[in-house]
């Protein structure tokens, strides 16, 4: 069932999002008033026309109603030129705004959200639903206003000058005004469902076009493509029917114009032959006539804009009735080096259901300040999930994180991630320069900062090799091999100077050579810090101080690497036998 837009909802939305533009606001109004003063002024000017022609003998009087007319319709032309522009102006800095109050909301949801949604259906919460909002800020409530005013404005203007007239546009304008009210909503639902179904047609597209490789691989194309065809057809059902419904707001109103007109034509005939009006009059009667038709057409237009509106507000509201499940703190973390400390770390991605194993349990076990722990255990041992936690992407069930002998709960999360930094195997690169894939588009990171941050890690040479330098754009075509791309992550993290590294295999999958360029960053950037490797092959541990490894998600045995060493029993020793490349898969 589809959710009814309130007019509170669309209210707060314009209040919150044109009250801080209220100046361009208020010129937008102002400009719209002249735009309907030159319009109303036009047909009283080719009316004085008609009968200056009859009556009057003087050409003067003639081109002198001449050229204030073509004054009268340059003059409407420039406000409406600067209605337009004014108008688009603000309705996109509103949008844009909605955007990026959007994002931040969305940035904010734990994990558990975004692990339901593709980057298809983000893109088309966060885009989509804001570009069906965009003519509702930029012109919509004011178009609808204008238009308002101008009907009211011309069926007053009627009455003066004959006051049967002027009814007969009064009862056209109230009968219209309550059909299209009645038909407000009535494409609503087809305009919410379409949007739903173009998220789910680019989440498709997006996934299928990111596993290419492996579809052909597998043979699998005509699956996908039938698959697509289903999408494409439920987005067309709904297509067709928004616009069939949304087009009756205006082909009705079209209509009882049309009789409207014929109307005021019978009418104005009659007066004239009974001598009660003359040519002039009803010349401009029928102009007037005609010129309530648009602001109708406007009015029935921008209802079936609202409509879509309508279906974007609804869906932009439901995004942000979604409530993060976890709570800020109101700590910053310390800036010196800390300790770590995980105490009975249990965990279940779906906490809640019965039936769900945990990941972790009851994990216990904590880091000295400034001290190297490696992380060791199968695939699915649960070393990724206690980063995510560290990271506090998740909560944990039961038992708690501390820094320092205080709880991640009671931290900032900004001020958490700012002081823990993370290098992983898969290193995000963006369509950017080097410059912006350093610096995360910080502009506030000056060029002299990052060549001696580079020349510290020992990448100067590397740097060198750089078509471009810094300004060297990575694309498709140029893209960087796995251990270029970590000595990215290496100097992204030594730039950003947290207290806590986690180094997820950021080792793997490299050459020998960059591999020792890896290794040289590596005793730079981690110096002085409480790091976390984690790993799968035993050579990437042996510069940690202290060994974990979890099995199963327990803790399966811990300590210093020297004492596990030298402990023959111990199973980091027993692993140290079958050699130092062996992983543990």
């Amino acid at each position: 069932m589809t959710t009814r837009v309130k007019f509170s909802q669309y209210q707060a939305l314009l209040y919150k999002y044109f009250w801080p533009q209220r100046v361009q606001v208020v010129l937008l109004f102002v400009l719209i008033l002249f735009d309907n003063i030159f319009l109303l002024y036009g047909p009283n000017l080719l009316g004085q026309f008609v009968e200056a022609a009859i009556d009057v003998d003087d050409a003067t009087v003639l081109q002198n109603i001449g050229i204030l007319y073509l004054v009268t319709a340059l003059l409407r032309q420039g406000a409406r030129l600067a209605t337009t522009y004014v108008g688009e102006m603000t309705g996109w800095r509103a949008a844009n705004a909605l955007r990026y109050d959007l994002a931040k909301h969305t940035l904010a949801l734990d994990m558990s959200y975004h692990k339901q949604q593709t980057p298809g259906v983000m893109i088309e919460r966060i885009d989509g639903d804001v570009s069906s909002l965009n003519r509702f800020f930029s012109q919509m409530v004011l178009e609808i206003g204008g238009s308002l005013l101008l009907l009211v404005s011309t069926v007053s203007l009627l009455l003066w000058l004959d006051w049967r007239l002027g009814v007969l546009l009064f009862i056209f304008t109230v009968v219209s005004v309550v059909v299209m009210y009645s038909m407000r909503e009535i494409a609503v639902p087809f305009w919410e469902g379409g949007r739903e179904a173009s998220a789910q047609l680019f989440g498709f597209l997006e996934e299928r076009l990111a596993g290419i490789e492996d579809i052909r691989g597998l043979g699998a194309s005509q699956n996908v493509l039938r698959r697509l065809d289903m999408l494409m057809e439920r987005k067309n059902y709904f297509d067709i029917r928004r616009w069939v419904y949304g087009s009756a707001t205006w082909i009705i109103p079209l209509g009882l114009a049309a009789l409207m007109t014929m109307v005021i034509l019978a009418v104005g005939s009659w007066l004239y032959i009974r001598g009660e009006i003359g040519i002039g009059l009803i010349l401009m009667t029928i102009l007037y006539g005609e010129m309530i038709i648009w602001p109708i057409r406007n009015i029935a237009s921008e209802i079936d804009q609202l409509q879509q509106a309508a279906a974007g507000i609804v869906r932009v509201a439901e995004l942000q009735a979604i409530s993060s499940k976890l709570t800020d703190g109101d700590r910053d973390v310390p800036a010196e080096v800390p300790s770590l400390s995980f105490e009975q770390v249990t965990f279940a991605y779906n906490d809640g259901e019965h039936d769900a194993p945990p990941v972790l349990n009851n994990v216990s076990f904590a880091v000295p300040a400034g001290q190297t722990i490696g992380l060791l255990g199968r695939t699915g041992s649960g070393k990724s999930t206690l980063i995510r936690l560290l990271f506090r992407l998740y909560d944990v069930s039961s038992g708690r994180i501390t820094i320092d002998g205080v709880p991640l709960t009671q931290f900032r999360l900004q001020s958490l991630r700012q002081r823990v930094g993370l290098v992983t195997q898969d290193v995000q690169l963006f369509y950017a320069t080097i410059r912006d894939n350093l610096t995360f588009f910080n502009k506030d990171i000056s060029d002299e900062h990052l060549y001696a941050a580079l020349r510290m890690l020992g990448l100067e040479r590397w740097l060198q090799r750089q078509p471009e330098g810094l300004d060297t754009v990575l694309t498709s075509t140029n893209m960087l091999s796995a251990g270029e791309a970590q000595l990215i992550a290496l100097a992204r993290v030594y730039l950003k100077q947290p207290q806590v590294i986690i180094l997820d295999e950021a080792s793997a999958r490299i050459d020998p050579e960059t591999e020792r360029l890896v290794e040289q960053a590596l005793d730079t950037v981690l110096a002085g810090k409480t790091t976390i490797i984690i790993a799968h092959r035993l050579q990437t541990v042996r510069r940690c101080d202290y060994i974990a490894i979890l099995a199963n998600g327990s803790l399966a045995e811990f300590g210093k690497e020297s004492d596990l060493r030298a402990e023959a029993s111990s199973r980091y020793a027993t692993l140290l036998r079958h050699g130092s490349t062996e992983e543990l898969v």
